[in-house]
């Protein structure tokens, strides 16, 4: 049977070519960003908040919404400064927009203005001008703010955007969408000015069997043995999307082999228990949420009220304001049916049991035990001292060790009732806060009920004041409706007029900005051909002026860069003084150039970068042949022997083969770390890969089929015969 779905359980994990899985959260989050409202997607990792936020952006634009995506991640983890954090988000508004150079250019001439406050007013004075119908901004990967020291700011400059549609309608055309893994409290302290409680939670719900049909397409089996399969591995994962994605990646693996119930619990073992548990990221994301990142490090209050949740003697309601139960859900090892909180799926409740919990207690939580230990150090001394262990002090032994177990599980009660006094005294802070609000909201009111009286009392005295002017009008009323009326035509001419003359300043405003523009660049242009100029005429007049000739040369192609109308007078004054070959062609990418490649016939150059993206050039007519895409930084090109075919390499975990001439993609390659290194071999017909996975991956290229290939184990040396040729 042909694989239909590719299983990947690293960045999106959906389902990929072409079969994505939709959940309720996809309807639900498009319709609110095609009604610009805010919403936020705050939940566990691997969840596929990814997928839902592309495929969503998809939908949005076919229906002529713009977006863009800001990948909070993608700043760096050194973007610890203001200033560059938020020029960093505006880039990617900017280049969206094709409006990168008046981004430079504006946001150092308002240097002046404090990070934040420049944010909104680039929006507010570039961005929203530009929006024909409404933006949607997907923000993503929000929990790595959690580290900076300044975003309370921007969280609060979102909520301005939102507040300010009341006075500029502008603000109206945008909108935008928060995800990653945090809690609104985490993300910002001063919950009166959160951007989430005016904005919408989308729950991201794990797969029923119904939205996961479509993966037993995938399986590699036939269709009623691979529903039934499908069925099994959703009994264990819970329809969890990375869960279940991995072990149908290692069912389709394992396709030749038959399959039952007890087949499938033990592939599961094989993945997710014993020492697989250490392997496995989804699993140490869980761990380390549930003990590494517990809120303000109340690790006791975390597992105690997990613990009770899995013991399962009781039934443990989920509470809006607990911060622990909210961190319970989003470290994804709890979720809620119905308002009870139970262990998300079978893996979980196999991997963190109850000796898990035990295991992971802060060491120091034992010293409290210790007004409960004398009766069990009194009756161990008296066995000790007689030397023999009588029925009589094996009972008390045993009784001591039920006592001590009560006096464990009376603690741990009396832990969950601390936790439980503390969320109370925090829900009773945050009423009295809301009161507070309330009592000024009502003062408010007063104050405008008075302003409101008093403006009846003027409205009413005005009444007065016309009603006397009426009657001493009556007489001559035909001449002042006659009046009146002249007046009107009047006061619409006027008013004509006044739109007119605003509609003409706009314009000539609009034209001196653009005008002054042209100004600046024109004054900047002729400043740089003039020191070429002077470069060139001193070199002609043999002055030993060399030295200055050279630094009037590299300054003109200084101040000339980005002008490409203009940056051949500098190149030429450098030419002309012999420190630069004659130019055969230019590549320009957005980003830095990571690597270049001639093909064999020496026609073609391809450039990778950066940005994502491959540009081949016809060097002889320094034409633009090919322009390819990839997701990721692009680190490596290769042609094929025969110049057909171009190989792409990333920092990720993909490679891709084009075919130069048709300008298409042919190949995908993937793998589960990233790709280390890819060779053609000497005919061209095969590409290698090799990862950090341990594995590596050869492909015909022309039957688009992959073949056979032994795994590489860390210290085994492997050779790959490819061809009559070898790889070790």
């Amino acid at each position: 049977m042909s694989n239909l779905v590719t299983f990947t359980t690293s960045g999106t994990v959906q389902a990929q070519d072409g079969t994505y899985l939709t959940r309720a959260a996809d309807e639900e989050l498009f319709q609110l960003c095609r009604q610009g409202e805010y919403a936020y997607i705050l939940t566990s990792r691997q969840m596929g908040k990814s997928s839902l936020m592309v495929a969503t952006a998809e939908r949005l634009q076919g229906e002529g919404i713009q977006t863009a995506i800001v990948d909070l991640q993608r700043l760096g983890a050194q973007t610890t400064d203001a200033n560059s954090w938020y020029l960093g988000v505006l880039t990617v508004l900017a280049r969206k927009l094709r409006i990168l150079p008046q981004l430079m250019s504006w946001w150092e001439e308002n240097a002046g203005l404090g990070a934040a406050q420049r944010f909104l007013q680039f929006i507010e004075d570039l961005v929203l001008p530009l929006v024909e119908t409404r933006l949607v901004v997907f923000i993503d990967e929000i929990d790595s703010t959690l580290s900076l020291d300044f975003t309370d700011d921007f969280f609060i400059a979102l909520r301005y955007c939102f507040t300010a549609r009341a006075e500029n309608p502008d603000f109206r055309k945008l909108s935008f969408v928060l995800i990653g893994v945090a809690t609104p409290s985490e993300l910002i302290r001063d919950q009166k000015r959160t951007p989430f409680n005016i904005g919408t939670l989308v729950e991201l719900r794990d797969f029923d069997e119904t939205e996961a049909l479509p993966l037993a397409a995938g399986l590699g089996l036939p269709e009623g043995e691979a529903q039934q399969v499908l069925r099994w591995v959703l009994a264990w994962t819970g329809g969890h999307p990375y869960l279940t994605q991995r072990v149908c990646g290692a069912v389709l693996q394992r396709a030749n082999q038959g399959w039952d119930e007890a087949a499938v619990a033990a592939l599961i073992g094989q993945l997710f228990f014993g020492e697989q548990r250490e392997q496995d990221n989804n699993l140490q994301f869980v761990q380390s949420m549930l003990t590494g990142r517990a809120p303000e490090a109340d690790v006791l209050g975390v597992l105690g009220t997990y613990r009770e949740i899995r013991r399962d003697r009781r039934a443990v309601y989920d509470e809006d304001h607990s911060i622990l139960k909210a961190h319970l859900k989003l470290s994804g090892v709890v979720k809620r049916v119905g308002s009870v909180l139970h262990v998300r799926n079978g893996i979980y409740w196999e991997v963190f049991g109850l000796g898990w919990v035990k295991a992971q207690w802060p060491e120091g939580w034992w010293q409290r035990l210790k007004p409960a230990m004398p009766l069990i150090g009194g009756l161990t001394a008296v066995a000790l001292g007689l030397g023999t262990l009588s029925v009589y002090a094996l009972e008390q032994r045993n009784e001591a060790r039920t006592q001590a177990t009560r006096a464990e599980d009376a603690l741990t009660e009396a832990e969950v009732e601390r936790q439980n006094a503390l969320e109370a005294q925090t829900e009773a802070e945050k009423q009295a806060a809301d009161a507070e609000v309330a009592r000024e909201a009502a003062e408010d009111r007063r104050l405008e009920a008075e302003v409101a009286e008093q403006d009846a009392e003027d409205a009413k005295q005005d009444a007065d004041e016309q009603r006397l002017a009426a009657e001493a009008a009556q007489e001559s009323e035909s001449e002042q409706r006659l009046r009146a009326e002249e007046g009107e035509e009047e006061a619409k001419r006027q008013s004509e007029l006044a739109r007119d003359q605003t509609r003409i300043a706009e314009e000539n405003v609009i034209a001196a900005q653009a005008a002054t523009t042209v100004a600046r660049e024109q004054t900047q242009i002729a400043f740089g051909r003039q020191l070429a100029a002077q470069a060139v005429w001193l070199q002609q007049q043999r002055l030993n002026l060399l030295p200055q000739s050279i630094l009037l040369a590299i300054e003109a192609a200084t101040r000339l860069q980005g002008y490409a109308i203009s940056t051949a007078d500098a190149n030429q004054a450098l030419h002309a003084l012999k420190l630069l070959p004659p130019e055969v062609a230019r590549i320009f990418h957005e980003e830095t150039v990571t690597d270049m490649r001639f093909s064999p016939d020496g026609r073609y150059l391809a450039t990778g970068s950066r940005d994502g993206t491959v540009r081949v050039l016809n060097i002889k007519n320094n034409q633009e042949v090919a322009r390819l895409s990839h997701e990721e930084n692009v680190t490596d090109v290769r042609f094929s022997p025969d110049g057909r075919y171009l190989a792409i390499r990333s920092a990720g975990d993909t490679a891709q083969v084009w075919d130069i001439e048709s300008n298409q993609e042919v190949i995908r390659i993937s793998h589960e770390g990233n790709v280390t290194d890819m060779s053609f071999s000497p005919n061209g017909r095969y590409l290698a890969t090799g990862s950090t996975d341990d594995t590596a991956r050869v492909w015909d290229i022309e039957s688009n089929q992959e073949g056979k290939c032994p795994r590489v184990y860390p210290g085994l040396i492997a050779r790959i015969v490819v061809d009559g040729t070898s790889a070790s």
